[in-house]
C-alpha cells in the first residue's frame, strides 16, 4: 500500500502553505531512497467530520501543482458530492492557491476527502493547511408521538371499519429550552424524514406552542402527513413503489 508522502524542504522554491511540510497525493511506495517517477500510488486522504444535520461549515485547504510537472489534478469531496476539481501544470516554484467554501451537512457524520486524479506516476498535486470550521449547528430535542384516531371504513387489513372521519396523522414536538426558543422556527420547513408538516386550508402549517414536556419552556407541536412511501426493485432490476398510512388495530 502507497504510503501519504509529506515534504519538507525538499528543493529551493518548494515552500509549503502553512508551517514546515505539505502532502503529495500522487506519492510513493517506499520512500525517497526507492524508486520513485512512475510508482503507481494515487492516493485519497479522507476524515468523518462530526456534523449537525442541516448545520453550515466552512471549509479552508491550499492547493498547489507539484514544481516542474505538468500533469496535477485533485477533486474535493464533501460527503459524497464533489465540490470542487483542480487541475494545473507546475511552474519553477510551489504556487499555492487558497480555497474557501461555505457547505452545508446532511447527516450527523460527513466525510470530507481529497483525490489525486492524475496519472498515476508518484507526480502530483500538493495539499496544506486543511481546516473545517462551524459556521451554525443547531441540535434540538424533539419528541415523536403516534396519534392515532379511528380508521375510515376500508377493505385493507390495517383500516378496521369505524363510523368517523379518519384523522390520521403523526405528531412531533421539537423541544424549547432555555437556550432554544421554538418561536424562531419557521415551522413550514419541517419534516419527519420524508413526511412533511400537514398544512391548513389557508397554507399555515398545522402547528401550536405548547409545554408538552412539563419543563416550563413552550414547544412547537407539529402535525404530519402518515402515508409512506415503499420503493424497491426486483431482482431483475425492475423498479417497485407503493404507499399506505400508518394505522392502528
Amino acid at each position: 500500500m502507497a504510503n501519504l508522502e509529506l515534504h519538507r524542504l525538499v528543493a529551493s522554491g518548494w515552500e509549503s502553505y502553512d508551517g514546515s511540510q505539505y502532502a503529495e497525493l500522487d506519492t510513493d511506495w517506499d520512500g525517497p531512497s526507492g524508486a520513485r517517477i512512475g510508482e503507481p500510488a494515487s492516493v485519497r486522504i479522507y476524515q468523518d467530520i462530526a456534523t449537525c444535520p442541516g448545520g453550515t461549515y466552512e471549509l479552508r485547504y491550499a492547493w498547489s501543482p507539484r514544481p516542474g510537472n505538468p500533469d496535477n489534478s485533485m477533486e474535493v469531496r464533501w460527503g459524497t458530492r464533489i465540490i470542487a476539481q483542480h487541475v494545473a501544470a507546475g511552474n519553477n516554484t510551489t504556487t499555492w492557491t487558497l480555497e474557501t467554501q461555505q457547505l452545508t451537512a446532511l447527516g450527523n457524520t460527513t466525510r470530507l476527502t481529497f483525490v489525486e486524479t492524475g496519472t498515476a506516476d508518484a507526480l502530483g498535486m500538493f495539499l496544506d493547511a486543511v481546516q473545517v470550521r462551524t459556521i451554525s449547528c443547531k441540535k434540538v430535542d424533539v419528541d415523536i408521538k403516534i396519534k392515532i384516531y379511528p380508521c375510515c371504513p376500508d377493505d385493507g387489513a390495517n383500516k378496521p371499519s369505524c363510523e368517523i372521519e379518519c384523522q390520521d396523522y403523526i405528531s412531533g414536538a421539537v423541544l424549547g429550552s432555555a437556550t432554544f426558543d421554538v418561536q424562531q422556527i419557521n415551522a413550514a420547513s419541517l419534516s419527519l424524514g420524508t413526511l412533511k408538516v400537514l398544512l391548513n386550508e389557508d397554507g399555515t402549517p398545522q402547528c401550536s406552542i405548547a409545554d408538552v414536556s412539563d419543563d416550563g419552556y413552550d414547544d412547537l407541536v407539529c402535525r404530519f402527513e402518515n402515508t409512506i412511501q415503499l420503493t424497491g426493485e426486483l431482482n431483475d432490476g425492475t423498479l417497485i413503489e407503493g404507499s399506505d398510512t400508518i394505522c392502528c388495530y
